[in-house]
């Protein structure tokens, strides 16, 4: 039997993954141990610029809110700057790697400029730490709760995309795999407190896990 390669993310993604692995003998599985829930809204706070942390921030966003004149938006990684592009024209795309990109967009801000932040409920909040509390506006845009999938085989190697997926595929009663992928450091965090071994993909891109999980079955 082929070993599984597990990908916690939603299942449309399975495609480009098994693109990636086809020179490797395994079998590639795409389930997504999240689920988001829309916040409740009452105003969208008004800035220069609005910056995404994910496309389905971007997506949220857009079913409540309009562009103001001349505002700007930004996205944190080349995914979110894709999902942007199908609303409006995205004036900051950030780096391979999140330090990186909040770092780079604090520099681009003109002064006395205004950013509005959306984000999850358990957001790491990387761009409201390197930048003064009176430059930024953010409020909960979605909330983010475990989607529960009791698997009927246990995968070779799990690559894990957030902390979230590691604690939905906890809650769903899986047996821990002995190999994990870690997608960055929050998540890291989140396989370490709960005692996984795991390798941390060297980025966030599809070809960084695609190449961790390379590694893991050699």
């Amino acid at each position: 039997m082929k070993p599984l390669v597990l990908f916690t993310a939603e299942s449309h993604k399975k495609s480009v993954f098994e693109k990636l692995l086809s020179d490797v003998t395994c079998e590639v599985m795409c389930v997504s141990f999240i689920r988001t829930q829309k916040a409740q809204v009452k105003k969208v706070p008004s800035g220069d610029w609005v910056f995404f942390s994910s496309p389905r921030s971007v997506r949220y966003y857009f079913e409540m809110a309009t562009p103001e004149p001349n505002q700007k938006f930004a996205a944190v990684s080349k995914s979110t700057a894709k999902e942007l592009s199908n609303y409006v024209l995205c004036s900051f795309e950030g780096k391979p790697d999140t330090k990186d990109s909040v770092q780079a967009f604090k520099e681009l801000l003109n002064p006395g400029e205004t950013v509005v932040i959306p984000h999850s409920d358990i957001s790491v909040k990387r761009l409201q730490q390197v930048l003064p509390k009176t430059v930024y506006k953010e409020f909960i845009l979605y909330h983010t709760l475990p989607a529960l999938h009791k698997l009927n085989r246990t995968p070779h190697v799990v690559v894990f995309t957030s902390p979230g997926n590691v604690s939905g595929y906890i809650q769903s009663g899986n047996p821990q795999p002995k190999k994990c992928v870690a997608i960055g450091e929050t998540t890291a965090k989140e396989l370490k407190k709960n005692r996984m071994e795991f390798v941390t993909s060297p980025g966030y891109t599809p070809l960084d896990l695609s190449r961790a999980v390379r590694s893991l079955l050699q």
